[in-house]
């Protein structure tokens, strides 16, 4: 196996992985929430769930999309 491939599956596995860990994230999110009554200051938490998966989304795939990844 030549030294692209190898960084290819890594980084084919590192992006499965962000994606397993937001999907986990966003499932747990909706969970305790849903257990959670409702209130006015919700709205703040929510903001910040979307932000941090959407960040961590975007940092993924830039790293993923990057030439030099591993530095």
């Amino acid at each position: 196996m030549s030294c692209e491939e190898l960084e290819g599956l890594v980084k084919r596995l590192a992006l499965s992985f962000t994606f397993l860990f937001v999907s986990g994230f966003g499932v747990l999110y909706y969970a305790i929430r849903k257990a959670v009554p409702s209130s006015t200051d919700m709205y703040s938490t929510d903001l910040m769930a979307m932000a941090f998966v959407l960040f961590v989304l975007f940092f993924s795939l830039i790293a993923y999309t990057s030439k030099t990844w591993g530095g």
